[in-house]
């Protein structure tokens, strides 16, 4: 469970960070008025890329936490239980909502922003 649980985790790290710089190309690139100019679309491309970064930033330093939470829910479930069964359920759990929530906000069909 605990090679399944880091793998699941790595395809979600990186999922996200992949759909951060799509997510803010195609917000500024819908933004883009008909009959703009070459430099107008080169100027919006370099928006969305410090903005992404800039989200990407935020999101590494979001993420960084999980390096701490995750032992942390271990060590509470085998103090509190005896066993790591509690901390592999609720991150189970955690994992399944941010699927439903990935998959209902970007990935499902007539999605608002698709990815």
């Amino acid at each position: 469970m605990f090679l399944l649980l880091f793998f699941t985790t790595g395809i979600g790290n990186g999922s996200t960070f992949r759909m951060i710089p799509v997510m803010f190309r195609g917000f500024h690139e819908g933004n883009i008025p008909l009959g703009a100019s070459p430099s107008d679309r080169d100027q919006a491309m370099r928006q969305a890329g410090k903005e992404s970064a800039a989200v990407i930033g935020f999101t590494s330093a979001i993420g960084a936490y999980g390096g701490f939470l995750i032992p942390l829910g271990f060590g509470s479930a085998l103090k509190a239980t005896g066993s790591a069964n509690g901390a592999l359920f609720s991150f189970l759990a955690f994992y399944a909502t941010c699927i439903v929530a990935t998959w209902w906000w970007y990935a499902r069909k007539n999605a608002e922003s698709p990815c």
